[in-house]
C-alpha cells in the first residue's frame, strides 16, 4: 500500500527543485459500498498526483463530486470548469467561494463510473493549485462519447496538503454508495 512504490515522473533532477526525478506513492485507500473516501495522512510534499475512480455507484440523481483538499469546506475554494457532453459542445463555467472542487457538473446526468486524473501544486505559503481532467460513462456503447470535464482549480490556504477528501454524493444533495479508489502520489 502507502509509501512504497516509485514511478518515473517528469521532473528533471536539475535546479528549481525538481527532485530526483520520481514519484513516491503517498497514500492508496480503497473503499466498498460508501459515500465519501478520504486517504490516510500523507506527507507533504511539493507537486501530488492524483487518481480517483467512482464505479459500481447505486444512487440515482444528479450529483457534483466534490474534493477537498485537506478536508477543508469553507469557501475558500475557486475553479474554472470545461464541461461537454456525448451531443457535442462545451460549457464554461467559473465557481467562486466554493466549499470544494466539484468534478463533473451539469444537469441530468446521473453520477456512475467516473474517473479523474490530477495535479497538484502544492508549495508551502501559496494557493494550492488543481489541475485535473474527468469523464463518466453516460451511455453504453462506441456510439456514445462518454461526458468529459476539465478542471482549474485552487484553495486559498497556505500550510500544504496532506490528505485528500472525496465525496460523490454532492456533499449529500443525492443518496447511494459505489465503490471507489484513491492512490496521491507525490514529488518534491
Amino acid at each position: 500500500m502507502g509509501g512504497g512504490c516509485n514511478i518515473m515522473g517528469a521532473f528533471s533532477g536539475g535546479g528549481g527543485g525538481g527532485g530526483a526525478g520520481v514519484w513516491t506513492e503517498l497514500a492508496d485507500k480503497s473503499v466498498t459500498g460508501v459515500a465519501t473516501i478520504t486517504s490516510d495522512a500523507f506527507t507533504a510534499m511539493r507537486y501530488l498526483k492524483v487518481f480517483l475512480a467512482v464505479y459500481d455507484w447505486d444512487g440515482t440523481g444528479n450529483a457534483d463530486h466534490i474534493v477537498q483538499l485537506d478536508s477543508v469546506t469553507a469557501s475558500n475554494y475557486a475553479v474554472m470548469e470545461i464541461y461537454g457532453n456525448g451531443s457535442g459542445g462545451a460549457d464554461w463555467n467559473q465557481r467562486i467561494n466554493q466549499d470544494g472542487l466539484y468534478i463533473i457538473s451539469g444537469g441530468g446526468i446521473p453520477t456512475v463510473n467516473t474517473f479523474t486524473e490530477a495535479y497538484v501544486y502544492n508549495e508551502e505559503n501559496v494557493e494550492k493549485l488543481w489541475i485535473s481532467s474527468s469523464c463518466r460513462s453516460q451511455q453504453v456503447g462506441s456510439g456514445y462519447a462518454p461526458t468529459a470535464a476539465f478542471y482549474f482549480g485552487k484553495l486559498d490556504q497556505d500550510a500544504q496538503v496532506t490528505s485528500l477528501h472525496y465525496d460523490f454524493t454532492g456533499g449529500g444533495s443525492v443518496t447511494g454508495t459505489a465503490d471507489a479508489r484513491m492512490i496521491i502520489w507525490g514529488s518534491d
